[in-house]
């Protein structure tokens, strides 16, 4: 897997997975911080995927998408990450943007989010050859 999208609207989540496995990437998707922490630590020794993509209002939950970073930073610090939100003042919140993370408001163009991804995921797959 190269991509896991966390979105809770089930509409837009399918969308952005379509859009990115449409760009050739291999795509995951959850409905919620929990389920996405969950997933990707159901297979422990087993790598994360490179990048993570995740809104963050996230309302089923008790994690947003700033929880779900942290937790998923603590445990792998080169993980890519791509946080999405409609409303600009969350994404103010990301005092410094590292080199491998990016952020996007919505609405946005599908083909804004697939350049963020392959920014992120092309260097840790040419890493691991």
């Amino acid at each position: 897997m190269d991509v896991l999208v966390v979105e809770d609207e089930v509409l837009l989540r399918e969308v952005l997975t379509e859009s990115l496995e449409a760009a050739g990437l291999q795509v995951a998707g959850a409905a919620s911080a929990e389920a996405a922490l969950e997933a990707m630590l159901a297979h422990p020794g087993q790598p994360p995927p490179p990048v993570l993509v995740t809104d963050v209002n996230l309302g089923r939950g008790c994690m947003d998408g700033f929880a779900l970073v942290a937790e998923l930073r603590h445990r792998w610090p080169a993980l890519g990450v791509v946080v999405m939100s409609g409303y600009a003042p969350n994404l103010a919140r990301c005092v410094a943007l590292a080199p491998h993370e990016r952020h996007l408001l919505k609405p946005f163009a599908p083909g804004a989010l697939v350049r963020a991804v392959h920014e992120l995921v092309s260097p840790v797959i040419a890493s691991s050859r």
